[in-house]
């Protein structure tokens, strides 16, 4: 069934790649001009290119830029113009929807077709309400006002094309699942894809963006716990906390103050009791036990589900003052801010409990009826985990990562870190990777909240490992931080790797050879090494070094919106 699938995607690529040859080479050229248009200017472009269509477009304003919708034979499209990109968002959504169970099966699809499209890309979003996934096609195109028209045209009716392979893979798959014993036929393969997801969308941030959180019934989230983990102060003197909902109160003591779950200021019994909060609290950090330091929290309602609560946290640390101890360009010195979406499950640590159990006598059955090669690589572990405690912390830490609960996976990660870490010499190979893994998620997990020293311990350990994910990780975190070492750490990786694909390059063989998994990873995390020299020239001032990068970078399917993005910002930047 998998084969009939490839064959069907590369079939469905050869007949609209043809024909996309032509207008690629001639937006090529045309890219470098469109650079210089303005909104107002791609919005005629537009405009004209759908009145030669007979298509009705209504325009708006949206942010910094416009956007126009339209019907073309019975699809409804939009296209987005921003300001600051040269080029246009050509949108068509809800194309394709599925239920909740079939969302292994949705991703494997997206993941499969992305990997063959010309210029349109797949994506899905989840309709918690309504327990749906909803699939959506989009595409960049650069304006060209000689020849909008066509561009358009060709690059819908690509759309129209992937939208009828999408269901009839979709289709095949899912009679395939049911005639076998499990439904996730590719279990392994999307949690893959979303590491890689999760490793791309967090080196394309140019600004980090707090991720969504979750807490649980039995997971309060504490003053202490919001401190430690989104700001590294962990030793402090709580002098008062005020929360003001519809009336104020204070709580002095410093127990109380440094235990108190700051969901408790808005939900009770597993309902919102207000609509919004704000906590203030006073406190000493015991690194600078002269000064009073102050943190404002403004918790607020977001529309939830049945079985979760959603609000919104935003947590500022107010600048001390100056002073012998604090230098004028302290961290300390500065307004630091964090704001992220929380859920709040309405699970019980005994539900989560009974889940945990369920899977290991899941995965203890298959092993006993002598399935091991049908089993994942969670119930693998869940085999060899003899300790409850830590097949726990590992299973629930890695669900949660998954999920991007960072802020949740983190105590699990640390737990089973913590049982690993000291017995690692006498660990089984199967243990030994899981130690591995939890590393490489805390750091990532570090890496989204910011705390790039912390990220560093652990994903320094694995850098000696020589293992794609984990170099990305690390070399995301040396980014971050801006540590000096970044380009010495980038230029040998790209060494390594130049030599592992000259071979290939030289070879005299002329015969065409498909190329493997391994070779493909290697040359995407070739192009990541370039995408991460060129951002990191770009913050050093070498712009004609980063600008010669991206230029190559653009004839790079994977890499092409990137370096468009950044050429704009090096436009910006210089006037040139």
């Amino acid at each position: 069934m998998e084969v009939y699938i490839v064959i069907l995607v590369v079939v469905m690529a050869a007949s609209v790649l043809f024909t996309y040859l032509y207008d690629r080479k001639r937006m090529g050229v045309a890219g470098k001009d469109s650079l210089n248009i303005s909104v107002k200017e791609k919005e005629k472009i537009v405009d004209n290119a759908l009145r030669m269509l007979n298509c009705e477009g209504k325009w708006s304003t949206a942010n910094t830029g416009r956007v126009v919708l339209y019907d073309y034979q019975n699809g409804h499209f939009r296209i987005r113009i921003e300001n600051d990109k040269p080029y246009v968002e050509l949108g068509y959504f809800f194309c394709f929807t599925a239920k909740m169970e079939y969302l292994q099966m949705v991703r494997h699809l997206c993941n499969m077709c992305n990997m063959s499209t010309e210029t349109c890309r797949f994506y899905y979003t989840i309709a918690e309400e309504k327990n749906i996934i909803d699939v959506h096609l989009s595409a960049n195109l650069l304006p060209d006002k000689r020849n909008m028209k066509e561009i358009l045209v060709r690059a819908m009716s690509e759309i129209f094309h992937w939208q009828t392979a999408f269901g009839r893979g979709f289709d095949n798959q899912k009679e395939a699942s049911q005639k076998a014993e499990m439904r996730d036929i590719e279990a392994d393969h999307s949690q893959w894809q979303r590491i890689m997801f999760l490793l791309r969308e967090q080196e394309l941030q140019h600004q980090q963006v707090s991720p969504a959180e979750r807490l649980g019934v039995g997971v309060p989230l504490s003053i202490g716990e919001l401190l430690d983990t989104l700001f590294a102060i962990n030793r402090i003197e709580a002098k008062r906390l005020t929360i003001a909902t519809d009336t104020v109160s204070e709580i002095t003591d410093e127990e109380a103050i440094t235990g108190y779950n700051v969901a408790d200021a808005i939900i009770e019994d597993g309902k919102f009791l207000h609509r919004e909060a704000t906590l203030s609290l006073q406190f000493t950090d015991l690194r600078h036990p002269d000064s009073t330091r102050d943190m404002i929290i403004h918790l607020k309602e977001e529309q939830g589900t049945e079985n979760t609560l959603y609000f919104r946290i935003t947590a500022t640390l107010l600048p001390m003052n100056i002073s012998r101890d604090i230098q004028p360009m302290s961290s300390d010195n500065s307004t630091l801010s964090r704001s992220m979406i929380v859920a709040y499950d309405l699970m019980s640590t005994e539900q989560l409990l009974s889940e945990f159990h369920y899977m290991r006598k899941e995965a203890e059955a298959m092993h006993d009826k002598g399935d091991d090669e049908k089993m994942t690589d969670e119930q693998r572990l869940l085999i060899e985990c003899t300790d409850d405690n830590l097949g726990y912390h590992l299973y629930h830490g890695k669900r949660l990562f998954l999920s991007k609960r960072f802020l949740e996976a983190e105590p699990h990660l640390k737990v089973a870190f913590d049982i690993l870490m000291p017995a690692f010499p006498q660990l089984k190979a199967s243990l030994q990777e899981a130690f591995y893994d939890s590393c490489y998620m805390l750091g990532f997990c570090y890496n989204e909240m910011q705390q790039y020293q912390r990220a560093f311990y652990y994903l320094e350990m694995l850098f000696p490992l020589k293992r794609i994910t984990y170099t990305e990780e690390y070399i995301n975190c040396l980014v971050n931080q801006r540590d000096f070492r970044v380009m010495q750490v980038i230029e040998t990786v790209q060494e390594m790797v130049e030599n592992i694909l000259q071979p290939d390059e030289d070879s005299d063989d002329d015969s065409e050879s498909p190329k493997t998994d391994s070779n493909t990873a290697i040359t995407a995390f070739s192009s990541f090494l370039k995408r991460r020299k060129s951002y990191v020239l770009i913050e050093s001032g070498r712009y004609d070094e980063a600008r010669d990068i991206l230029n190559e970078l653009l004839n790079d399917p994977d890499s092409s919106d990137f370096a468009m993005n950044e050429l704009a910002y090096l436009q910006k930047v210089t006037g040139e």
